[in-house]
């Protein structure tokens, strides 16, 4: 479980979904520079700005955090109905230490995949907040980003 939360505090893109927002965010970004040095007016980079606020948009609306925490109530939901199998009365001291003992395993794993959907829940937003953020840096100064950059190339 401790490596699953190392990995999951990983700044770096590890799921599809992010793999595939941050490879269309350096696709768009890319095409709009080379679409800038191309015409020679870097006001295409900056429209490619917009289609990253666009993209981030979407994302936004997918409600991705959303679908988490719906996953995570149908889990809760598994978890207690297994729990209260468990501790239902049992016949016999054997059957009674194993419902225990299996009980301790549900409510352990329970509990890191609770831990495991709230990190990824925060994955979530983050990649829908930097989407956002990088999108809107660039259609308002990737005019300004590229002049600069254009004078010391």
């Amino acid at each position: 479980m401790e490596e699953e939360l190392k990995r999951l505090r990983r700044p770096y893109p590890q799921f599809k979904i992010e793999l595939r927002v941050c490879s269309a965010i350096i696709l768009l970004l890319v095409f709009g520079v080379v679409a800038s040095i191309s015409f020679q007016n870097w006001q295409h980079f900056e429209r490619s700005g917009s289609l990253v606020v666009m993209l981030g948009v979407f994302i936004a609306w997918r409600d991705l955090s959303g679908k988490i925490d719906g996953q995570r109530s149908r889990l809760i939901q598994e978890f207690t109905a297994r729990l209260e199998r468990l501790e239902e009365p049992a016949r016999g001291l054997i059957r009674q230490a194993i419902n225990a003992g299996e009980a301790d395993r549900v409510k352990k794993a329970q509990s890191e995949i609770d831990v495991s959907l709230k990190w990824l829940k925060k994955r979530v937003l983050a990649l829908e907040a930097c989407t956002l953020a990088l999108g809107t840096l660039v259609w308002g100064y990737g005019g300004l980003i590229g002049q600069l950059v254009s004078k010391f190339a």
